[in-house]
């Protein structure tokens, strides 16, 4: 059984108006933190460039 965790994720700033407000995404419990940030810009392509800075 694959062990997994779930990461509620907040936005501040102007990023904040281009996540939903309760993000919360489900993830390999061995998942690395730019693996997390590349499936947000996947699932919210228009947050790009906010989360390049």
């Amino acid at each position: 059984m694959q062990q997994s965790i779930q990461i509620k994720v907040e936005a501040f700033g102007a990023i904040e108006k281009l996540l939903p407000e309760n993000l919360l995404l489900v993830c390999p419990s061995h998942s690395l933190v730019k693996d997390v940030l590349d499936e947000i810009v996947l699932l919210h392509p228009e947050s790009t460039k906010a989360m390049e800075k």
